[in-house]
């Protein structure tokens, strides 16, 4: 079993990341997005979720993100 805190830093460190993407996506216009395309870095915190999680918790998380970020304030 990996230790609570590398699993923690790995959730918050992805809740983090999505809501700081939200709010940038949030402020571009689909032409903006088009040419300069943001949020692959997702892909690198999603592997360190794969890390530390299960399928079924990464399942969770993945369907429950809006309401994490508000439970744990990020």
């Amino acid at each position: 079993m990996k230790p609570i805190i590398l699993k923690t830093d790995a959730l918050m460190g992805f809740l983090r990341y999505k809501r700081a993407l939200k709010k940038q996506l949030a402020l571009m216009t689909e032409a903006q997005y088009v040419e300069n395309p943001i949020g692959f870095e997702v892909y690198g915190h999603i592997d360190k979720l794969l890390d530390h999680y299960s399928d079924r918790e990464m399942n969770y998380i993945l369907g429950n993100q809006d309401s994490l970020m508000r439970t744990f304030g990020v």
